[in-house]
Parts: structure tokens; sequence; C-alpha cells
């Protein structure tokens, strides 16, 4: 790794360190606990008419080695879920997707692809397990 990835890395462990919440990442059946830090990401999407709808997407960003279902070291895919507890007992659920429909439901945030951002949309509440 060089100094500026080093740099970049640390940086981002200070943020995750700071602000990061426990979340839990399914696929299927198989899930993985982590921390996760939340996020934003603005898209514009054109409607059938053509006019620009502005969406956004709950973001997660987490170290991209955490990601591990079922003994192997996966990338995001559409459809998987994230978990968030919530206030009374409850827990957020997340879908990954973009608002705009695009396969591109994740991407690196450092140079080293040491961590990636997940763009989200919440698609229910459950009960805490």
């Amino acid at each position: 790794m060089t100094a500026f990835a080093s740099i970049i890395a640390a940086g981002l462990e200070s943020i995750r360190a700071a602000t990061a919440t426990r979340v839990t990442y399914h696929r299927g059946t198989a899930w993985v606990r982590t921390t996760a830090t939340q996020g934003r990401t603005k898209f514009d999407v054109t409607d059938s008419a053509g006019a620009v709808i502005q969406s956004r997407s709950i973001d997660f960003i987490l170290p991209a080695e955490e990601l591990v279902l079922a003994g192997q070291l996966v990338t995001p895919k559409r459809g998987d879920r994230v978990k968030v507890p919530a206030a009374r007992g409850k827990v957020n659920v997340f879908e990954v997707m973009r608002p705009d429909g695009s396969e591109d439901v994740w991407r690196y945030v450092d140079p080293a692809c040491t961590t990636v951002r997940i763009h989200t949309h919440l698609v229910g509440v459950e009960d805490a397990p």
C-alpha cells in the first residue's frame, strides 16, 4: 500500500471509529455482523415523461474485507439487505439498490479498495431478534 493509500485508510478508520453503527449484512440466509458509517448519495432519475426527479439513497460505508458470507469474501449485490437496530426493539431493513435502476449498487471509496459504499433504500421495519 502506498503512503497516500495508508493515509486515506487511516482517515477512513478514524471516521468509522467515531460514527459507525452496528449492522448486519444479509444475502439469503447468510449474514455477517459489522459496523458501518451511514451516508447519502443524490441521484437524478428521469421518469417516462422526461422529467428529472431527485432521489437519495441511504449508503452504508464499511470495510470490504468484512463482507464474508458463508466463508466467502463477496461484493455487494442488488437485493442484499442491511439491517440496522432502531428504537423500541425494531430493526430498519434496507435493500441494496440504486434509485435510478443501475446495476452499480456499490463502489470502492478509496484507491486501495479497502472500503465500500453500498447504495440502499429503506424497505421495511422488523421486530429485533
